[in-house]
C-alpha cells in the first residue's frame, strides 16, 4: 500500500432525535439519517452512488458513451440477530443497468474497472481492518 495517496475522511454525528442523527463530514458536508432511511439504506445507497460516480468517471476515461446508467442495490438482512447469527447484510446484489454504445466486450472491461477503483466496494466486499473505540464522557467528566 502507498501511504503516500491516503486521504483520510470522517464522519460525525449526534443524535438529533429518537429517530435521527445528524452528521458533519471532514470535507464540510452534512447530512441527516434516520428522517429519510435507515442507516442500512444509507449503506447500500452509499454502494450505489460510488458505483454511479465511478462508472461515469470511467466511462469518461474510456471514451464510452454512457447515456444513463441505473444501479439497483438489495439486501438481505435479520436485523434481530437471531440464534447467534450476524445482524449484518447476509448478501448484496448489484445490478448496473448501463445504456451505452459499447459492445459487450467494452462493457465487461467497463464494469471490471469501475468495480475495482470504486472504493465503498472495496470496503463493503474486501476485509477492511477496523477499530472501534469508546469514551464514557459521563466517567472522564468526573475525574
Amino acid at each position: 500500500m502507498c501511504a503516500n495517496h491516503l486521504e483520510t475522511t470522517s464522519v460525525e454525528g449526534s443524535r438529533i432525535d429518537a429517530e435521527a442523527m445528524r452528521f458533519e463530514t471532514s470535507t464540510g458536508n452534512r447530512f441527516t439519517i434516520g428522517d429519510d432511511g435507515s442507516p442500512s439504506e444509507y449503506l447500500l445507497g452509499s454502494l450505489a452512488a460510488c458505483y454511479n460516480h465511478v462508472g461515469h468517471v470511467v466511462a469518461d476515461e474510456m471514451g464510452l458513451e454512457l447515456t444513463d446508467l441505473v444501479v439497483t442495490v438489495e439486501a438481505d438482512t435479520d436485523p434481530r440477530g437471531d440464534d447467534g447469527a450476524a445482524s449484518g447484510f447476509r448478501e448484496i446484489r448489484v445490478s448496473l443497468d448501463a445504456d451505452t454504445d459499447a459492445d459487450d466486450e467494452t462493457v465487461a472491461e467497463w464494469f471490471q474497472t469501475t468495480e475495482a477503483r470504486c472504493p465503498v466496494c472495496d470496503t463493503i466486499f474486501e476485509a477492511t481492518p477496523s477499530i472501534t473505540a469508546v469514551r464514557n464522557r459521563h466517567d472522564s467528566d468526573r475525574t
